[in-house]
C-alpha cells in the first residue's frame, strides 16, 4: 500500500509545484524528475501485480474451437 501512497503525494505535488512560484527552469526540471519517479513507480506496481497472478492468466489466451460432429461419432 506504500507505493500507491507515494504515487498519489507525487502527483499532487506534481499539481501543486506550477503554484509555489519557481522559476521556469526550475519548476520543469522539478516536474520532469517527480513524473519519471511516478513512472517508474508505476512500473515497479505493474510488475508486482502480474507476478502475483496465476501463470495461467498471463498472456494471451488461445481459444479452441472443436465443433460438435455427431456423424463421425457413430
Amino acid at each position: 500500500m506504500n507505493k500507491y501512497i507515494t504515487n498519489i503525494v507525487l502527483a499532487v505535488v506534481i499539481a501543486i509545484i506550477p503554484l509555489l512560484g519557481f522559476p521556469p527552469s526550475w519548476r520543469a526540471f522539478f516536474i520532469i524528475v517527480l513524473a519519471l519517479i511516478v513512472a517508474v513507480s508505476s512500473y515497479f506496481i505493474y510488475r508486482e501485480q502480474m507476478a502475483r497472478m496465476p501463470r495461467s492468466n498471463k498472456g494471451p489466451k488461445a481459444s479452441t474451437f472443436i465443433e460438435n460432429d455427431s456423424s463421425s461419432s457413430q
